[in-house]
């Protein structure tokens, strides 16, 4: 698992990379990369964006009309990459102790350890509880978000929950190269059951991983 974790996360970085060069060469300024309506770093419009979801809980408000990205998964996508730096090199520490040794004394292995096991184990419970429910157990979305798995989304569900982002397409027309023939119904039908197969065995192991840690 350890193994699988780093080369998804090298992948990752290596996809990031080549796209910020793809868009560079398309003469696209750093400003917008960074900071532009696609980008993943939070700003002050998720900030706004929070405020108003929370006056919605209470009816206080209206719902905010999203763009590409909502604050709870740029939230999501962050804390994910601070997880696996640090459950990632913690768990290096603990593979190659004699390589880190040479430049940190021997008591940060067992800090390594300790960092490694409780955050690790936090993550975990924190994916299910936050990110489960945001991505799967939310009304619109339950039992399972099918774009998780099939890479594609509904052009209504697009235009009902993104509507600033749909409009933002349909402005430059780019909507239309986005638009995929929808999966055969059979196609779908076993990718929704070998998704919840997964989602189940996943949520097994985090009742094992619970209850190893609480017999300690």
């Amino acid at each position: 698992f350890a193994a699988v974790a780093l080369i998804c996360c090298v992948v990752h970085v290596v996809s990031g990379i080549l796209t910020l060069s793809q868009l560079r060469r398309r003469g696209m300024a750093w400003n917008t990369i960074l900071f532009g309506p696609d980008s993943l770093i939070p700003s002050w419009r998720d900030a706004k964006d929070m405020v108003d979801m929370a006056r919605w809980f209470i009816g206080l408000g209206s719902k905010p009309k999203f763009e590409r990205w909502t604050y709870w998964e740029k939230y999501d996508y962050w804390m994910t990459i601070v997880a696996c730096v640090v459950v990632g090199l913690s768990g290096l520490m603990m593979m190659y102790p004699n390589l880190f040794c040479r430049v940190v004394s021997g008591e940060m292995l067992n800090v390594a350890r300790v960092i490694h096991v409780e955050l690790a184990l936090m993550a975990t419970s924190f994916l299910f509880v936050f990110h489960f429910y945001h991505a799967h157990f939310r009304p619109e979305k339950f039992p399972l978000d099918m774009s998780a798995v099939t890479g594609l989304v509904n052009e209504e569900h697009l235009r009902e929950h993104r509507p600033e982002y749909a409009a933002r397409l349909d402005a430059t027309n780019a909507i239309v190269d986005l638009r995929r023939a929808a999966p055969s119904r059979r196609r779908l039908w076993v990718t929704f059951l070998a998704a919840t197969l997964l989602f189940t065995l996943a949520v097994c192991l985090l009742g094992v991983a619970l209850t190893a840690s609480m017999g300690k």
